[in-house]
């Protein structure tokens, strides 16, 4: 505002004590940062009232808005006054609108082809019956294995097995006092 250097401050000063003289400088120096502090308060509440004038101007700028359906293009350029995220936005909206649409065209493809499994009346279209099924006025044969059950030989299971005979020798042995 007033710009008041060094050598300006000290004329001021010489002026005074000549003027009002050093036995009246203190209270007029008491008198002049009072009405300092006085003219400062008035020009706080000055530029109080501007502030509350341009906040209510502002207000009645969003009721105007809101009135007409403005509202969401004020907070739209508020938020996002470049349009960065808006088109993020609408890209990961389009990403997951084809993401959706496969989805739903591999559910009805999946829908579709195990409803042509469950139908039991279709004839097959190879000619002839599905393995392991039997045609119509055609009896299933039984499944014939794959290679004949192995031999059974007997003369090892004759050794294994103790017969009547080996139990008394083994009683024999000990009973004349061999080792059994």
């Amino acid at each position: 505002m007033l710009d008041l250097g060094w050598s300006e401050l000290l004329m001021i000063a010489m002026i005074t004590v000549i003027v009002v003289g050093p036995r009246e400088l203190p209270r007029v120096l008491r008198t002049v940062t009072q009405g300092m502090k006085k003219l400062r308060s008035i020009a706080g509440e000055f530029q109080s009232g501007i502030e509350d004038m341009a906040r209510e101007a502002d207000l009645q700028d969003l009721k105007k808005n809101l009135e007409k359906g403005n509202l969401e293009n004020t907070i739209a350029d508020t938020v996002d006054p470049t349009g960065e995220m808006k088109s993020a936005l609408d890209e990961t909206k389009r990403d997951l609108d084809s993401q959706k649409s496969a989805l739903n065209d591999a559910s009805k493809s999946v829908e579709s082809s195990a409803a042509e499994a469950m139908k039991p009346d279709e004839k097959p279209t190879s000619g002839g019956p599905l393995p392991g099924t039997a045609g119509p006025g055609i009896q299933a044969k039984p499944a014939e294995p794959a290679s004949p059950p192995p031999a059974v030989d007997a003369a090892p299971a004759a050794e294994s097995v103790p017969t009547a005979e080996a139990a008394p020798k083994e009683t024999d042995k000990k009973a004349a006092g061999g080792e059994a």
